[in-house]
């Protein structure tokens, strides 16, 4: 991301969850350079295409082991980095945030299992494990659940009221225990969604935060990303309210 970017490393702030290995979840929602949102400081780099090369860096990290192993015969070194870093946060008790792998008991509704997290690392090990805000294709990715309302379901039971789901341009629906709400979608000729996530939840909120009906909310929250998308890059893309 750095050298695609053109940015010192420090400043860039993203992590890998899940399984070490080919299913591997790169978490590109919360990714930011900075503080600013991965899409919006590409744009604001004037680089294009961000999502084929959000792509292109994952497959090449996903893929590094395979060709360390093929050039060298092991990782060796890599994992003995990893381990220092882990026995240094442990002897230090640094309470630092680390990805490591821990069983998990209900956080992103998977029991029984240990997969590599955000976790506070300090000298008891995993002191607490951190269930970070995932969006539907990470948590998909994450629990192997590509039912949506299987992995709404685990959300509701765990305390949430309402459950907002974007489908891209299948449009979104509003789940809770009580009614399955669907809103249809803007046919546009999109030409770049990069911010269309975005655009969808700023809409959302400033209505809600207006309290209008959350159904109302998702309608207008489409259409401001309807025609977010059709023009390119990201900060730039964004409509007016005039324009809707």
């Amino acid at each position: 991301i750095s050298q695609k970017l053109k940015v010192d490393a420090r400043n860039v702030h993203t992590m890998i969850i899940g399984e070490h290995g080919d299913s591997e979840v790169p978490v590109w929602s919360i990714t930011n350079i900075a503080g600013v949102p991965l899409s919006n400081f590409a744009s604001l780099r004037g680089i294009e295409n961000c999502e084929e090369q959000m792509q292109t860096i994952y497959e090449d990290v996903r893929d590094s082991a395979y060709r360390i192993i093929e050039r060298k015969g092991a990782t060796y070194y890599g994992i003995a980095m990893a381990v220092t870093r882990i026995a240094k946060c442990i002897v230090r008790d640094e309470k630092a945030v680390l990805t490591v792998s821990t069983g998990l008991h209900g956080q992103y509704g998977l029991d029984d299992v240990h997969l590599s997290i955000p976790s506070v690392v300090g000298k008891d090990g995993v002191e607490q494990v951190l269930e970070i805000k995932l969006n539907e294709h990470e948590l998909e990715a994450l629990s192997g659940k590509t039912d949506i309302l299987l992995a709404t379901k685990e959300l509701l039971s765990r305390g949430a009221k309402n459950v907002i789901v974007t489908l891209g341009e299948k449009g979104s629906v509003l789940i809770n225990k009580d009614e399955y709400i669907k809103v249809e979608p803007h046919k546009v000729d999109a030409v770049d969604t990069t911010a269309a996530g975005d655009s969808y939840l700023g809409a959302l909120v400033t209505n809600l935060s207006e309290g209008k009906p959350i159904k109302e909310a998702m309608e207008f929250a489409s259409l401001c990303s309807s025609k977010t998308v059709t023009k390119k890059g990201a900060i730039v893309s964004l409509p007016h309210l005039d324009e809707l």
